[in-house]
Order: structure tokens, then C-alpha cells, then sequence
């Protein structure tokens, strides 16, 4: 098929390019490369500008040829040239493919703002889109993988668009040939040393074989999986306001999430960890993370890739990043006009108090302690195992945890809860929970009046 006709097609149906624009054109020397510029060159309007920007990955011992290539080009045609020869990597760096990717358009980014451009043209086209879905369906198991290469895409406020993404290898090489396009075949793509080669040389041949309109149907399921997770993403940028995200700790209710739709909470909790820097979550992680929040357990914890811990606490869930410090280990005295900050956040005060008539209105956090009763100084500290209490009306005691488990309060905050004693040790509250038969509603001589303030 007409590769310009198609070419068109492409960018009218995706608006590639507008009118004013100055387009950054990545050019390698290769036959797809080489195309594009000469299309471009071809129906070039006169508001439209060409920036040509050659990347030397100075792997291949003919890589200066290529670039010698394209600046001779760029040179006939009186376009602005700029060129990037990448630095040898050392043992100890990311893998050349990842790096060379990283930096090429670094590089590009960096010529467009330099000439002001807002596009940068690169020559993906319908084989390498083809190529590209065969090898994420291998590896990767979600939608959005499944989109293949986009038309057009964003990268750093600026449109990278691929004006060729319609256009099969076959029509570019026609191309080249019925217009006398010079191009340089990179013979490192004819080796099955990397996988995208091997895809190249003996998969996609074998499926084009067997159905000659493969390219249409993936770019139409492409098309599809893109509209699809654009409604997703608006969805998940309105559920996003039910999530607290402070200090690299995600908070939110377990029914917030088990009223939800399993694709939104699946693309909710992908979303959470890459806000926490962890990219590597697979499918099977967000599938048990769903079954531990649909489960009946009240109380669980789970470390999944990148240390991200997520922790179920009867209704609430939170994601947080790295190992929880212990803060149940503390003990503090409580002095009279004098504020207890705890390190969970908790806050108790304490104030002299004389001959508190019973009609006067206690706060359900707030209790009066008797001199007469207790042994001073009294103290604020966490919970120990085996810590007992005896309660108001009741004979004899009960367990601390046991009082803790009824009220719901998270494991993971068990050990942090404040427990008041006195200077015997004698458990006089568990503020928030349950009062002592110390704790007293009005007074007939001096005591304490002891605030406790949640999450201050």
C-alpha cells in the first residue's frame, strides 16, 4: 500500500501535527528513519520546521557512516543538524538497550527545547509495533502492556509522535526505492542474539503468514486497550481522593476498596506503588493484596516486591515502605500542666484538680485520678504482654489485649496503645478503652484530671 497515503491517514486520525509546529526528527540512517525525514521533506508546509537529531550508540564499527549520513542529508536540505555520540558503559550499568533508549531521548528532549519544538517525530512503525506486542504478551500481563507502541505519547510536557506506526517494512523499503531514499541497514538486527530479533526474524514472518491483516487487527486492539485505560485513568484520578498518601504511607478504608470494581482496585493498587517507587508489582501480588483485603481476617501483614508492606487493620488498609519501626516501648511520666507527646502520634495532659462536683460534665477521654487512691508520680507506657486491668463494676480482671481485640484496635497499634499506671505498676486506664476503678467521674479531695487526645 502507498506508504505517503497511509502516512497521512495516521496523522490526520491521531493529530500528529499542527500547524507551526517545529518537529525534532529523530533520524538514525536506517531505511524507516531515512522515510520519514524524506516524507517530511517532501510535504514539507511552509510553517512547519525540521530539526534533524542523529544519535552514534558507537557500537558498530560503520557507526560514523550512518552519521556521516544523515548530516549530509540534513546538510542538502539546509535542516539544522545535531548529533549525540553516546559514552562506553561500564559492567556495573543498566543494560546497553535500556541505557542507549534513555539516553537517545534525553538527547531529543534536550534539542527541542533548545528550538522551541513541542514534537519529536520518531519512525516506529507497524512490524515494530507488531514486534513489540508479541513480546509483551510474552512478558507482560496486563492491558496497558498490551497497547503496544502509541501513535503519540508524552514525555517530559512534550508529544512524541510516530507518524510511520501504520506503515509496514515492506512499504518503507518501496518507499525508499521509488524515491531514491539512501538508507544504511544496521546488519547487527540479523543476528538471534536479543529477543526482539529473533521476534523480528521468526515470529512475526510465521503470524503474517498465517493472517496477512494481523497489523490492522493489533493496532485496532491497541487503539481499544488506549481508549479503555483512558477512561480507567480518569476513574482512578477520582478514586485517588480516597487515598491519604503522606511520607511514603498510603492509608485508606478496607470498604473503600472492597466496594470497588476488581479492574479499578487492581489499577488503584498498582498506582499506590509506584507513588511508593515500586514498579515491580506482577499480577499474582495484586491478586493475593485483593484476596488478604476481601479476606475475614481482622489483623494481617505482607511484604511484596520492592519492600513495600501492606497491613489490614479491621477497616483499614495502608501501604507504607520500608520496615515499621517498633514505638511500643516507651515510658513517660505524667506531670501536672505538662503534655505527653507519644511517639504514635497520641497525646495525653494532665492538670491539678480539687473537689469536682458530680454534676460536672466528664469527656469520655478524660478521667480524674485520686491522690488518696494511687501512688504517685504516675506514668504513660505501652502495652506489656500479660498486662491485666481491673475494671469499673466488675470483679476481677481482665486481659489488656483481650479489651483491645473487642474494641478493633489494629495489631499493628496494639503494642503503641498508652497504658496509665501508677508508680506500683497498678494499670489505672487504657485511655480511649476502659477505665480502673481508680479513674473517677468527680472528686471529693485533690487529684488528677488526665486528657487523652487521638492522633493529635
Amino acid at each position: 500500500m502507498d506508504m505517503e497515503k497511509i502516512v497521512r491517514k495516521t496523522i490526520k486520525k491521531y493529530n500528529l501535527i499542527s500547524d507551526g509546529d517545529t518537529l525534532v526528527v529523530a533520524v538514525s540512517g536506517g531505511a524507516d528513519s531515512m522515510a520519514l525525514l524524506h516524507f517530511f521533506k517532501k510535504h514539507q508546509r511552509a510553517n512547519i520546521s525540521l530539526i534533524v537529531a542523529h544519535v552514534n550508540h558507537a557500537v558498530r564499527v560503520d557507526s560514523g557512516a550512518d552519521e556521516m549520513l544523515v548530516k549530509k542529508t540534513a546538510d542538502s536540505w539546509a535542516l539544522p543538524y545535531e548529533s549525540l555520540q553516546l559514552s562506553p558503559i561500564g559492567e556495573n550499568r543498566m543494560n546497553f538497550h535500556q541505557y542507549a533508549r534513555e539516553a537517545r531521548y534525553e538527547f531529543f528532549v534536550k534539542i527541542a527545547r533548545k528550538y522551541g519544538a513541542t514534537r519529536i517525530a520518531v519512525a516506529h512503525h507497524a512490524d515494530d509495533h507488531l514486534e513489540t506486542f508479541i513480546d509483551r504478551m510474552m512478558s507482560k500481563n496486563t492491558p496497558r502492556s498490551l497497547m503496544g507502541i502509541l501513535p503519540k505519547s508524552k514525555m517530559q510536557g512534550l508529544e512524541v509522535i510516530r507518524p510511520l506506526i501504520d506503515v509496514k517494512k515492506f512499504d518503507i523499503y518501496a518507499y525508499c526505492h521509488e524515491y531514491g531514499v539512501t538508507y544504511r541497514e544496521d546488519l547487527s538486527n540479523s543476528s538471534d542474539d536479543y529477543t526482539r530479533n529473533r521476534i523480528r526474524r521468526h515470529i512475526v514472518p510465521a503470524v503474517v503468514e498465517e493472517a496477512a491483516s494481523v497489523h490492522s487487527h493489533v493496532r485496532a486492539l491497541s487503539d481499544a486497550l488506549a481508549l479503555d485505560e483512558d477512561f480507567f485513568s480518569c476513574e482512578l484520578e477520582r478514586l485517588w481522593h480516597g487515598v491519604i498518601l503522606v511520607n511514603n504511607v498510603c492509608n485508606m478504608k478496607r470498604d473503600f476498596l472492597m466496594r470497588m470494581h476488581a479492574s479499578l482496585s487492581s489499577r488503584l493498587i498498582r498506582r499506590i506503588f509506584g507513588e511508593l517507587g515500586s514498579e515491580n508489582i506482577a499480577s499474582i501480588h495484586v491478586s493475593e493484596i485483593l484476596d488478604l483485603i476481601h479476606s475475614e481476617k481482622p489483623n494481617v501483614s505482607k511484604y511484596f516486591p520492592g519492600n513495600v508492606k501492606c497491613e489490614i487493620a479491621y477497616h483499614d488498609v495502608t501501604f507504607s515502605l520500608g520496615e515499621r519501626v517498633d514505638i511500643g516501648d516507651y515510658v513517660f511520666e505524667i506531670v501536672p500542666n505538662e503534655r505527653v507527646i507519644l511517639p504514635n502520634g497520641m497525646e495525653l495532659k494532665a492538670a491539678f484538680a480539687t473537689q469536682v462536683k458530680k454534676n460536672a460534665k466528664l469527656s469520655s477521654n478524660s478521667s480524674y485520678l485520686c491522690y488518696n487512691e494511687i501512688c504517685a508520680p504516675i506514668f504513660v507506657r505501652g502495652r506489656n504482654p500479660g498486662d491485666k486491668i481491673s475494671l469499673v463494676n466488675q470483679i476481677g480482671s481482665k486481659k489488656v489485649k483481650e479489651i483491645m481485640i473487642e474494641a478493633k484496635i489494629p495489631k499493628i497499634l496494639r503494642d503503641s496503645w498508652p497504658i496509665v499506671v501508677d508508680a506500683n505498676g497498678k494499670i489505672l486506664w487504657i485511655p480511649g478503652l476502659k477505665k480502673s476503678a481508680y479513674c473517677h467521674e468527680f472528686l471529693d479531695s485533690e487529684g488528677l484530671l488526665v486528657e487523652f487526645i487521638l492522633n493529635s
